[in-house]
C-alpha cells in the first residue's frame, strides 16, 4: 500500500540542508506473552544512524520513560565502533504536565561528530510493562531522514488496533507479513522533513501511529 505524497512538504525536505541527518532508522515493536500467565509485555527497539555533513559537532539526544516504559539499555557506535562505555544523563521531562506531577523523565545521551562524514548509530531498547497503555510511535525526527521503518509484531493471540494519524502527506509505504503465527506490519518512509523545518503550522499533523492493545486471546 502507497500513501499520498504532499508536494510541500516534499519541498521542505529536499531543502533540509541541516549539518546532522538520519540515513537510516528503524522501530520494532514485539508483544511477549509470559509463559502461562495472561501477563503481556513489549519489547521495542528504535535505532538511528546519523550522519555529519557539513562541520564536526555533536548533539544531545533524550529519550522519555516512566513508571511503565522502562529503558532498559543503550547502545552507541562511533563510526562503526561500538562504544563499550556510554554516559547517560538524567533528569525530569520538558514534556511532563505543566504545573502538575509527572513520573516522565529524560535520558540523555551526547553524540560527538568529529569530522565530516562521521556517523553514529544509537539504539534505544525499552520494555512496556503495561500493554494497555497506549503506544505512539512517531516517523518524524529532529533532524532529516532519508529512510525509516517501523515494524510492529502481532501474535495470533492478540487483537491489537493500530491506529494511523496524519501519514497521507507522507512518501510512506505499507506491507503485511505474516510468518510463525503471527502478522508484521512494516510502514516505510523515505526523505522525512525534520520537526523543525514543518514550523508551527504543521505541528498538529505530524505522522504517528498509536497502538492499542484491545484483548488478549
Amino acid at each position: 500500500m502507497l500513501f499520498g505524497l504532499a508536494s510541500s512538504f516534499v519541498g521542505m525536505a529536499q531543502a533540509d540542508s541541516a549539518n546532522i541527518i538520519v540515513q537510516d532508522a528503524s522501530v520494532e515493536v514485539h508483544y511477549e506473552l509470559t509463559p502461562g500467565t495472561q501477563f503481556v509485555h513489549v519489547l521495542q527497539f528504535s535505532t538511528d544512524e546519523y550522519r555529519c555533513r557539513i562541520k564536526p559537532t555533536s548533539i544531545k539526544l533524550s529519550k522519555d520513560y516512566d513508571n511503565l516504559k522502562h529503558i532498559d539499555r543503550v547502545d552507541l557506535s562511533l563510526n562503526q565502533r561500538r562504544q563499550r562505555h556510554v554516559k547517560l544523563d538524567y533528569a525530569p521531562s520538558s514534556s511532563g504536565n505543566a504545573g502538575g506531577y509527572s513520573d516522565k523523565r529524560s535520558c540523555c545521551l551526547n553524540v560527538p561528530f568529529g569530522k565530516i562524514g562521521a556517523t553514529a548509530k544509537v539504539k534505544w531498547c525499552y520494555t512496556i510493562q503495561d500493554p494497555r497503555v497506549h503506544n505512539r510511535i512517531d516517523f518524524l525526527d529532529n533532524y532529516f531522514i532519508e529512510k525509516k521503518t517501523v515494524s510492529v509484531s502481532v501474535p495470533a493471540w492478540l487483537q491489537l488496533d493500530i491506529q494511523e494519524h496524519n501519514l497521507l502527506s507522507y512518501e510512506m509505504e505499507l506491507q503485511k507479513e505474516v510468518k510463525d503465527q503471527e502478522v508484521i506490519w512494516t510502514y516505510s518512509i523515505r526523505n522525512a522533513p525534520s520537526i523543525k523545518s514543518i514550523g508551527d503550522k504543521g505541528q498538529g499533523a505530524l505522522p504517528y501511529l498509536l497502538l492499542v492493545v484491545k484483548n488478549v486471546q
